[in-house]
């Protein structure tokens, strides 16, 4: 298969549409990649948008997997030996490009959606708004808790007109009684006004009680480590088969890479005193800085960090964690499941998972006063709020660093 992108269709903006010309055996195809472009910022040479900033590197990259995508559907009916007519390498792309076309088309033939349980399985079989693996997985388990609630309230109990508070009140008492927690019941409400939304954009529905759902959340139980303990855990001597694990989660503290990020590191990610990566879950462009002990665990391992599967990992941390003092000591946590609250002591270490690494990044460059906005644009945090649910510091170091901000006041002036 042959694939070039052409501009074509001029916009009153001055802008440009970007199309892609397919050709496979006879068959051609010319479709919109429903980007839009300045036309003197159009490589034709290169195929690809001029310039180096974050949109245009995403904009690149979304055509670099159209093309993809492409080429995959083309070798699909190769293997399979079946005919690739205009039409349905058309329809195919544009699934690609385009889900909600291919939503519209299927609704003007079969009719729009209704109900949450039809919704949801087409979500699942179709994927129209390209959602990640790990949404694709949360959407799967609400939708085996709204089949099992529809067992005892009928299927009608989740039609569109159905959702309002009464049907929120009994949902939410449904999942306290199987002893969930708090906030993974408010995940499962969370996904239901998502769905509500999406069917209300899709002008499927018209009821609106669904926006007065209130959600309610919990602090986790999550913790933060110190400097002294990530310090700690660097300086550990431990067996070979835990090692590449402590490298990686050191790494993880003095970055805040999420593990998924972790885990698809490569040497070419790494420029000098920075490793840049496009973030798995939400596709952002990141530039971070390495602190002198990341770039010694870099250049240990080419670059290149080793591959643990994430339930191996929370596993071997653990492992290394239970041998550092300060975290053998117990911590005094509250759970709500059933929405029955409970106090439990626990050792320190055992809350220590690979998401203790971002959070220990986070919390410590506030704890150095480093301005929020700089390592937000790090983290990758869109908002405040979104961020301020990391940070973890205790009330001992809290109370010192407001003794300090104090102190800095009563220092007289000259």
């Amino acid at each position: 298969m042959n694939t070039r992108y052409y501009l074509r269709e001029h916009t009153k903006s001055g802008q440009t549409y970007i199309w892609l010309d397919l050709r496979a055996n006879g068959t051609r195809l010319r479709i919109s990649s429903n980007i839009q472009v300045e036309p003197d910022r159009w490589n034709d040479k290169r195929n690809e948008i001029r310039g180096t900033d974050k949109i245009t590197a995403q904009l690149n990259a979304k055509l670099k997997d159209i093309e993809s995508a492409a080429h995959e559907i083309y070798q699909n009916h190769l293997k399979a030996n079946t005919l690739l007519t205009t039409e349905n390498l058309k329809m195919e792309v544009t699934r690609i490009i385009s889900p909600e076309k291919i939503l519209k088309f299927q609704v003007e033939k079969n009719g729009a959606y209704t109900n949450l349980l039809d919704l949801l399985e087409y979500f699942l079989r179709d994927n129209p708004k390209n959602l990640k693996k790990n949404t694709i997985k949360a959407y799967k388990t609400v939708s085996h808790l709204l089949y099992e609630y529809s067992q005892s309230n009928g299927k009608d109990s989740l039609d569109f007109k159905a959702i309002d508070l009464g049907f929120h009140q009994k949902f939410v008492k449904f999942l306290y009684s199987k002893n969930l927690q708090v906030n993974t019941v408010d995940k499962q409400v969370k996904w239901v006004k998502a769905l509500m939304t999406y069917a209300t954009e899709m002008d499927w529905n018209t009821n609106i009680n669904y926006k007065k759902f209130r959600r309610k959340e919990e602090d986790t139980s999550a913790i933060a480590l110190t400097e002294k303990e990530i310090e700690a855990i660097y300086e550990l001597e431990v067996p070979a088969y835990l090692e590449s694990a402590k490298d990686e989660f050191v790494f993880s503290c003095y970055t805040g890479l999420r593990f998924s990020d972790l885990m698809n590191l490569k040497k070419e990610n790494w420029k000098g005193d920075f490793i840049s990566v496009k973030t798995i879950k939400t596709e952002d462009f990141l530039d971070i800085p390495l602190r002198d002990k990341a770039k010694r665990i870099l250049e240990k391992y080419n670059g290149e960090l080793p591959r643990i599967p994430n339930s191996k990992y929370n596993e071997k941390i653990k492992a290394i964690c239970s041998k550092v003092d300060s975290l053998k000591t117990l911590e005094t946590i509250y759970s709500s499941a059933g929405n029955v609250r409970k106090e439990i002591q626990i050792m320190r270490y055992e809350l220590v998972t690979s998401h203790t690494g971002r959070r220990s990044f986070a919390t410590d460059c506030v704890i150095k006063g480093i301005p929020i906005p700089l390592v937000m644009n790090v983290t990758g945090h869109k908002t405040l709020s979104s961020f301020q649910k990391y940070i973890r510091i205790s009330q001992k170091s809290n109370a010192s660093l407001l003794l300090k901000a104090f102190q800095k006041l009563d220092t007289p002036i000259g």
